[in-house]
């Protein structure tokens, strides 16, 4: 016999109030309701940001060649920090929509740029 246990009432993920679509949503003090946000507007929130993300991965990059790293590695992160808290203060759909495409231009060179540090650090480098 095990000793671990399914739990006598298990919560689906629908059911869960830790997605930032349901997170205090007794208290109506969830995203949709704030923003007064239909589902397909929150997705196409979400889906704005794949496209800046996207589009703006390889000028980053190249941006990241051209500068120092180390500085434009912290302007990445200040800035996406900074965008970030920034969420917390959207009050509709068109500003959760920007503030989401901002994150997705300044997030698309911070994780390749951080991977290509790690890897070329005290080497040099890379010839592209």
């Amino acid at each position: 016999m095990s000793t671990f246990s399914q739990p006598s009432n298990p919560v689906s993920e629908s059911q869960s109030n830790t997605h930032p679509q349901v997170l205090n949503q007794e208290e109506g003090n969830d995203l949709l309701t704030e923003t007064h946000m239909t589902n397909l507007q929150f997705t196409i929130a979400l889906m704005v940001f794949l496209i800046a993300y996207a589009l703006f991965e390889v000028p980053s990059n190249y941006m990241l060649k051209r500068l120092k790293p180390s500085n434009w590695i912290a302007f990445l992160m200040l800035s996406w920090g900074a965008i970030t808290m920034g969420l917390g203060g959207v009050q509709n759909f068109g500003a959760v929509t920007a503030v989401r495409f901002l994150l997705g231009v300044f997030e698309a060179g911070l994780f390749p740029g951080l991977v290509c540090e790690f890897f070329t650090y005290g080497r040099g480098w890379l010839v592209w």
